[in-house]
């Protein structure tokens, strides 16, 4: 029951030889991953996963701590992820809970994705410059707005601005409160996916993302900024992710 709280399937294909995993960002939803469907391969089942705080978890409290999300999440994906091989998607907020689900999984329970895909976010050992998730109401949405994900004419619906702030504090606490250690090496590849115009990831930073897997990584930059996957890109990204995948299958099912 509880994973289907946690788990939003946008693509069942009881058949299918890999499963992706898709991890929304700071005040986002799993229905945000809903386009992928259609321009994935057949051969994998799309799943997203669900925060509390949004979409029908709307009514629980959202998380502000990274490690107590992972506590509750990894006992309900865990059967999941040992049916089939499956991969990761994350961007932003998404990128650090799929690579810090990614470590716990290796290290707790020897299940590995065949494929980590980050995107949005800094290497995570990289020290934060700036703390959002505290800052005074106007000067928290004026840096929202920077990062150009959300409309600016929100502000002109101060019930839909009371609506969002709690949300979207939680969501930053999580990743501004988490602390990096560097106990554990990801065994796994991965690609590394950023916005060439994006104000808060430079590419230097998407660089030392190799740091964090002994097995290869790749980087790839997009044309747009923080929110490049929501503009044209978003075609060459998923265009880009599926090759991957495509491979992945082919290697999934010749070892079948």
């Amino acid at each position: 029951m509880k994973s289907q709280l946690w788990i939003e399937w946008l693509r069942k294909q009881p058949n299918a030889a890999l499963r992706l995993f898709c991890f929304h960002y700071a005040g986002g939803t799993a229905q945000r991953a809903h386009q992928w469907a259609k321009q994935l391969d057949q051969d994998v089942e799309l799943c997203a996963i669900e925060l509390p705080g949004r979409g029908k978890r709307f009514m629980e409290p959202a998380y502000t701590n990274l490690e107590q999300l992972l506590n509750d999440l990894i006992p309900v994906i865990k059967p999941l992820l040992e049916e089939k091989p499956f991969v990761f998607f994350g961007h932003s907020m998404g990128a650090l809970v799929s690579y810090e689900l990614s470590r716990r999984l290796q290290h707790e329970h020897q299940l590995r994705p065949q494929m980590l895909f980050v995107s949005g976010h800094a290497a995570p050992h990289i020290p934060r410059q700036s703390v959002i998730h505290q800052l005074p109401h106007q000067q928290f949405w004026d840096r929202l707005l920077q990062l150009n994900g959300t409309p600016k004419d929100i502000l002109q619906h101060p019930e839909l601005v009371e609506l969002l702030t709690p949300i979207l504090r939680a969501d930053f606490a999580v990743c501004e409160t988490f602390g990096y250690t560097n106990t554990i090496v990801l065994d796994c590849p991965m690609v590394v996916y950023g916005g060439l115009d994006d104000p808060s990831v430079a590419a230097a930073e998407l660089e030392l993302w190799r740091s964090h897997t002994s097995n290869a990584c790749e980087i790839e930059l997009m044309p747009g900024d923080h929110f490049y996957l929501h503009n044209p890109s978003q075609h060459e990204l998923t265009k880009h992710v599926n090759q991957h995948i495509q491979a992945l299958v082919r290697s999934v099912t010749s070892l079948a």
